[in-house]
């Protein structure tokens, strides 16, 4: 989970982290990440954000066993399969990273704009019914689907067959927010500046060692001056209420 917070964090993209029977009406993208344990309740309240256009990305070793952690009978991701409209038949366990031992230690993936490495699962499944956007790149699965995506309702919903670096879940993330129509809270920031809009207040933090000028137009929350862009101090914040 913390590798997909950095991942919208570093495209500057608003998060909330929520559970998943929560109710995610007011979200265009929503992302969940090795929901190991998945109950009815939230499998249909994830089904039901895609069908009322929601986009939605699921990830690795999703959908296992039930509340009470047992496995369901028809293998994994039944909760979810339909709506992936991928079978999962295995988890494909890779070595782990830095391990001395035998074996593939890394996924690689390759398709249309997408170019990474995974790592952990490089999981074993097939299309049903989804559109293959990527595929593993050599070794034992080469050519096998890695991230699909398949409409339903209004929305869609993708997979995601391993664990990316960071590079792989920003370009993953960058897709997912082009297709819902998710955009940065102010465009253009340096990586390490951070902003965050609640209602007019917008937070803008800059977590860099060098200073960050910020193209941002309204009132300082604190002392109530006009605000016309801001010059931001390594660890410096400003508050400024917008009109949008």
């Amino acid at each position: 989970m913390r590798g997909w917070y950095d991942a919208a964090h570093r495209l500057h993209v608003q998060v909330d982290i929520l559970p998943p029977t929560a109710d995610l009406t007011r979200y265009a993208a929503v992302i969940a990440p090795h929901l190991y344990l998945l109950t009815e309740q939230a499998a249909g309240n994830l089904v039901a954000f895609v069908e009322q256009a929601g986009h939605l990305l699921v990830t690795a070793f999703s959908d296992v066993v039930d509340e009470n952690d047992r496995f369901r009978a028809g293998g994994f991701g039944t909760q979810v399969r339909d709506l992936l409209g991928v079978v999962v038949e295995d988890f494909g366990a890779l070595v782990a990273p830095g391990s001395q031992g035998p074996g593939q230690q890394e996924a690689r993936v390759a398709g249309a704009g997408f170019a990474f490495t995974g790592s952990l699962i490089a999981e074993e499944g097939h299309v049903i019914d989804a559109e293959v956007l990527a595929t593993f790149d050599g070794a034992r699965r080469h050519g096998a689907p890695a991230l699909t995506v398949r409409p339903g309702g209004a929305g869609a919903a993708y997979y995601l067959a391993t664990v990316p670096d960071d590079d792989g879940a920003r370009q993953v993330l960058g897709h997912l927010f082009a297709a819902a129509g998710v955009e940065p809270v102010l465009p253009g920031l340096p990586p390490m500046v951070e902003a965050i809009r609640r209602g007019r207040l917008l937070t803008v933090i800059n977590h860099g060692d060098e200073a960050a000028e910020i193209r941002v137009e309204g009132e300082d929350a604190l002392t109530g001056d006009t605000v016309d862009g801001v010059t931001l101090q390594p660890f410096d914040y400003a508050l400024v209420l917008t009109d949008r």
